[in-house]
């Protein structure tokens, strides 16, 4: 778990620093270059598209994973809209309270204790 949440923070450094360098060159606006890969239909669509779905489905994994509580489903519907900012600190949050097995960490409340 120690190398996971080293994986973790090394994957957050590294979002972190790329969205500062394209922030300050492209500013703020992600979504009309995104939106505007859409029609095109080809890979780059593809791609979106793709990204697009896995972040959905990391919303449904975290509503999931509390039993789809008020706060998981919260959680769930707000991922898909923030993405790696939010699920690396989550899951590192979660190995620090105690989540010290993969099972605990990926299951929540569905795992066996």
């Amino acid at each position: 778990m120690n190398t996971f949440r080293l994986t973790l923070m090394t994957l957050s450094v590294i979002w972190a620093a790329f969205t500062l360098f394209v922030f300050a060159r492209d500013g703020a606006d992600f979504l009309t270059p995104y939106m505007a890969a859409l029609p095109g239909l080809g890979w780059p669509a593809h791609i979106h598209l793709d990204f697009a779905l896995y972040l959905v489905l990391s919303g449904l994994w975290l509503a999931w994973r509390t039993g789809v509580a008020a706060g998981g489903r919260a959680r769930g519907g707000g991922a898909p809209w923030v993405g790696m900012r939010f699920l690396a600190p989550y899951r590192g949050g979660f190995m620090a309270r105690g989540a010290r097995t993969p099972q605990a960490l990926l299951l929540g409340v569905h795992a066996r204790t």
